[in-house]
């Protein structure tokens, strides 16, 4: 099993995620969020605790 290490700043409802494959951005709320992963992919993500739906673009 890899071990992942990143850092995530939230500044209100934005959220910057530093990694080390690059920097994310996110905007949303709880339950809901829209964002790019570090690679530039856009993705939607809904759930609530341990039950979520997400769809990465390309």
């Amino acid at each position: 099993m890899p071990l992942h290490l990143y850092k995530t700043f939230r500044l209100g409802p934005v959220r910057l995620t530093i990694s080390h494959r690059g920097i994310g951005l996110s905007v949303g709320t709880r339950g809901l969020r829209i964002g790019r992963t570090p690679s530039g992919r856009p993705y939607i993500r809904l759930g609530r605790g341990h039950w979520r739906l997400e769809k990465r673009g390309r």
